[in-house]
């Protein structure tokens, strides 16, 4: 059988017919520079497939490049090209990270059982049974990694035997594990933190983990669930307190931002000041890790700074708090006398993002100009600059290019060639309204440039709320804050909140007598201990 390749000749079309010995002789004439008349139309539709090959991948790349947005250095959307100078910055790209399999080390399960076979009757370097004439010597040991399937909470029934004498009533009891008295309405302390995590950060319903232990044979109801938690709580409001306390009287800086909740009693509030509740969530940067404090009620976040201020003392330096440009989150008592006022530059951004459509140059400049911004901030955290060196740092990189847009944006509005209802006024005017406070950063150590990271803890909020769909009362709201404060920053800061509740519970005396001992950052501190970024974030 000869095998027979085909070939289109690109001059007229026509299919070209030849073998794999013919085509190996083409080649040699290729080589030997002696090609014949009939070879062209072969050489040349290899080089037209060569030839679309590259082309392929060539526009590929491009495509690529065009959806990364990398736009620094083209014409502005007037046509004017920018005329400042791009400053290069003094980094090299990360480099890309493969992606993984997924699968996890050893070392990734902390709390797993270990489980030891050891050879029965062996000896390193004993002789060989099998050969008689060599040793057998201690290798490296086979690991096999197993998953077991358990209830969430397992019941045990301990059989304790007592006897009693009929005459003068005295009694004996067996010996039992005194952790058998280490619990909280008959739940042990691991459990409590199990059920606590899994409710408030896993969004899971306490019906829903009534059924669960349902289907898996230990009954528990969703009543007492609740009761176990007020339970735990009643020893964590020393703790919350003290951690509020420490949070806002260390904080570097602050931002938060609000969210809507649904507490049950209060549906039926009415009043012309106070109609909506809120989940108020707040982000603070201490010198000893990053504290995150719940607040719902029928208020709004403004109105919680007054409290939190109200406990940082006069004498400290103001604190950098950075938001949305909601006029509320202004008007609270000592706004302008404790706090140094900045607005999130993602929420401009994102204003000419949601108009891209309509108006996409406008759109491909801004974000040319805050993706060189970012860059910077990104070096900044690389290198764990100090909040002074990082001030210098974008005064000398960040404020050309925020300058130049802030000109390019009072010549679009003096130009005025733009709908008044338009998204692009929107995002226009609020770049003009809020510009100081946009460009705070740049005058102020310490100011983060976005509320990112507290928009991040929102979502804990936000799962809660689309799976428990809301609170009971407001002692059920002041409950929930309360936990998800506490284990939310211990998981932020790389701990687990099931190992701190259990850890503090263990400690329940010295919880109540010490709480300032028991917070979220002390935990951190003494059990996993890392180098702060003290730039931002």
């Amino acid at each position: 059988m000869q095998l027979i390749a085909m070939f289109r000749d690109v001059a007229v079309g026509n299919p070209i017919r030849i073998s794999l010995d013919e085509l190996s002789h083409v080649v040699e004439r290729v080589q030997s520079q002696h090609l014949q008349e009939h070879d062209w139309p072969i050489v040349g539709e290899v080089i037209s497939r060569y030839y679309d090959q590259q082309k392929r991948r060539w526009d590929k790349k491009l495509d690529a490049l065009s959806k990364a947005g990398d736009s620094e250095g083209q014409p502005d959307p007037e046509g004017q090209p920018d005329s400042g100078k791009t400053e290069p910055l003094p980094k090299n790209p990360a480099p890309r990270h493969r992606k993984g399999h997924g699968k996890k080390a050893l070392d990734d399960y902390s709390q797993a059982t270990h489980f030891d076979y050891p050879i029965e009757n062996f000896s390193n370097k004993q002789a060989c049974d099998e050969c008689s004439g060599g040793k057998l010597y201690q290798e490296r040991e086979k690991r096999i990694i197993r998953i077991v399937g358990s209830p969430n909470f397992n019941a045990q029934i301990h059989h304790i035997h007592q006897a009693r004498c009929r005459q003068c009533g005295k009694t004996l009891k067996a010996k039992y594990p005194a952790a058998l008295d280490q619990h909280i309405g008959g739940f042990d302390y691991l459990a409590c933190a199990i059920l606590i995590v899994f409710h408030y950060l896993g969004g899971v319903p306490f019906l829903r983990f009534e059924k669960f232990q349902h289907w898996l044979g230990t009954r528990i109801s969703d009543s007492t669930f609740w009761d176990i938690i007020d339970q735990v709580d009643d020893l964590f409001q020393g703790v919350f307190r003290s951690y509020e306390k420490e949070s806002i009287i260390t904080a570097t800086s602050l931002r938060f931002d609000d969210t809507g909740a649904y507490i049950n009693s209060l549906k039926k509030l009415k009043s012309p000041e106070r109609n909506g509740i809120n989940a108020s969530v707040f982000y603070v940067k201490c010198p000893a890790g990053n504290a995150i404090l719940y607040y719902t009620g029928p208020h709004h976040a403004g109105e919680i700074m007054e409290k939190l201020l109200s406990l940082r003392p006069d004498n400290l330096p103001k604190l950098a708090v950075t938001t949305d440009a909601a006029s509320k989150n202004f008007t609270y008592k000592g706004c302008d006398e404790k706090t140094i006022n900045s607005v999130c530059n993602a929420h401009g951004y994102r204003r000419f993002k949601e108009d891209r459509d309509n108006h996409p140059e406008e759109y491909d400049y801004v974000k040319s100009v805050y993706q060189t911004v970012y860059e910077h901030d990104d070096y900044c955290k690389k290198h764990h600059l100090s909040p002074d060196a990082r001030l210098a740092y974008h005064q000398e990189y960040s404020a050309p290019p925020m300058e130049r847009l802030h000109n390019w944006i009072t010549e679009k509005i003096k130009a005025g060639k733009f709908q008044l209802d338009s998204g692009l006024s929107d995002a226009l005017g609020f770049f003009a309204n809020q510009w100081q406070r946009l460009t705070e950063f740049l005058r102020t150590p310490g100011v983060p440039l976005d509320t990112n990271l507290v928009e991040q803890m929102v979502k804990t909020v936000i799962l809660y709320r689309n799976n428990s769909r809301s609170y009971k009362n407001i002692t059920g709201a002041e409950v929930g804050d309360r936990m998800m404060s506490l284990t939310q920053t211990v998981h932020h800061g790389g701990g687990s909140p099931i190992s701190y509740l259990q850890w503090c519970l263990e400690h329940r005396e010295q919880l109540i007598l010490k709480p300032e001992d028991y917070t979220p950052l002390q935990y951190l501190q003494k059990f996993h201990p890392r180098q702060e970024n003290l730039s931002t974030g």
